[in-house]
């Protein structure tokens, strides 16, 4: 009896540590982060040298970041490779418009990005991973330009995407990513994120 007992006591220990040290796959990832050189902000930029060659120097304006391109996003993991997910990215620019030395007016605007994505791991380790992503959406713009004493705005909506064929992860259950890419995040982007 004394057997039986120690016997079935030792099979409960095992069974209850194997059962805890089960591992629940983690599939949701939540993130936040932010981005630089932008498409909108590169492309302002060269609104601003085509000006200023155009007028041979008389007029120019100048392109600067108000909020740089902030993202929050989700992604949900099929896989330790492969997740898709959706995200939203807020930037907003200004603009002075010079002509001569005189302030001619200044121009806000402000943009709204949604976007599905798709995330592709092409060398996944514990800690660190390389990855290609695709985010393609919708942007809400709302441009606002002021002048001579009047304002002027205007709403419209636009292709939103985003391509980093180059991302760097570091971290498991915290995660940092780096990427190298081209769209409304930013050519430079960076994000810190928990999986769950």
């Amino acid at each position: 009896m004394k057997r039986l007992i120690l016997t079935a006591m030792i099979i409960l220990v095992f069974t209850s540590f194997s059962f805890s040290q089960e591992v629940v796959a983690k599939k949701n990832f939540v993130y936040g982060g932010i981005g630089t050189l932008s498409a909108p902000e590169i492309v302002h930029k060269f609104v601003d040298i085509w000006i200023t060659a155009l007028s041979a120097g008389y007029a120019n304006s100048d392109t600067r970041t108000g909020t740089p391109p902030l993202t929050l996003g989700y992604q949900f993991y099929s896989s330790d490779n492969f997740s898709a997910g959706l995200s939203v990215t807020y930037e907003v620019l200004k603009k002075d418009i010079l002509s001569g030395s005189r302030n001619a007016g200044t121009n806000d605007a402000s943009f709204l990005s949604a976007m599905g994505e798709l995330r592709l791991e092409y060398v996944s380790k514990e800690s660190f991973g390389m990855y290609l992503e695709l985010g393609v959406g919708a942007c809400f713009v709302n441009n606002t330009a002021k002048y001579d004493g009047k304002e002027d705005s205007a709403d419209r909506t636009i292709l939103a995407a985003q391509f980093s064929p180059v991302g760097l992860r570091f971290g498991n259950k915290f995660r940092v990513h780096l990427g190298l890419g081209l769209g409304m995040k930013g050519l430079f982007t960076g994000t810190v994120g928990m999986r769950f």
